[in-house]
C-alpha cells in the first residue's frame, strides 16, 4: 500500500505505510512559517484504507483520504475529506484543503463523542449532514444546527473549487487503539 503524507506550512513528510519495502521517512526542510493562504495548517493524506483519525475504512470514496484539524469551542475537530470522482479517474494533483472560515459551535455543549457525515460543496458550505455516531441528544441537535452557518474555503485541485464528502468528529481520541 502506498505511505502516507503529513503536509504542514511548505512541509511534505511522507512515511512509509503497511507493506511498503521499509524505506526511510523523507523528511523535508523545516518551514519556520505558514502560509495562511494554503489551506489548513497539517494535512494528511493517505489512502481510503490506510485509517486515520476514525474507524470508518473506507467510508470516503476516493484515490486519497485528507485529514486536517479545526479549532472550535469543543476543542480540537477533525475532517477527513475526499472527491469521490477521484475513484474512477485517479488525479495527478493532490487536494489543497479546505480552510474554515466560520467554524462556530454554541457554547456549554456537553464533551461527547459526535461524528457527523457530509459534503462539503463547491461553495464552502456543508450540505447533507447525518449523523453516523450520535452524542448527546442536547449536543447531536446543536452541532447539527450549528454546521449549517459553517463556512470554509473550498477544498481545491489545481486553484479549482471541488465539492468533496466529508466526516467531521468531534472530541475525537486520535491516540485510540480501537
Amino acid at each position: 500500500m502506498p505511505g502516507v503524507a503529513v503536509q504542514g506550512g511548505g512541509s511534505i513528510v511522507t512515511l512509509p505505510s503497511f507493506g511498503d519495502d521499509g524505506a526511510q521517512p523523507s523528511l523535508p526542510n523545516h518551514s519556520s512559517t505558514a502560509p495562511s493562504d494554503q489551506g489548513a495548517e497539517i494535512t494528511i493524506v493517505a489512502t481510503s484504507r490506510s485509517g486515520g483519525a476514525f474507524n470508518f475504512y473506507g467510508a470516503l470514496k476516493g484515490d486519497k483520504v485528507y485529514t486536517i484539524y479545526l479549532d472550535t469551542k469543543l476543542g480540537t475537530a477533525v475532517m477527513q475529506f475526499a472527491d469521490p470522482t477521484s475513484v474512477a479517474h485517479p488525479y495527478a494533483q493532490d487536494l489543497t484543503a479546505p480552510q474554515p472560515m466560520r467554524a462556530d459551535l454554541p457554547t456549554g455543549l456537553p464533551r461527547a463523542r459526535m461524528v457527523v457525515a457530509c459534503v462539503l460543496d463547491r461553495a464552502g458550505m456543508i450540505k447533507n449532514p447525518h449523523v453516523l455516531e450520535t452524542g448527546t441528544a442536547v449536543m447531536t441537535a446543536r452541532v447539527l444546527t450549528a454546521l449549517g452557518n459553517w463556512k470554509f474555503r473550498p477544498a481545491l485541485r489545481a486553484g479549482q473549487p471541488i465539492e468533496v464528502n466529508a466526516i467531521l468528529g468531534f472530541n475525537i481520541d486520535t491516540s485510540d487503539r480501537n
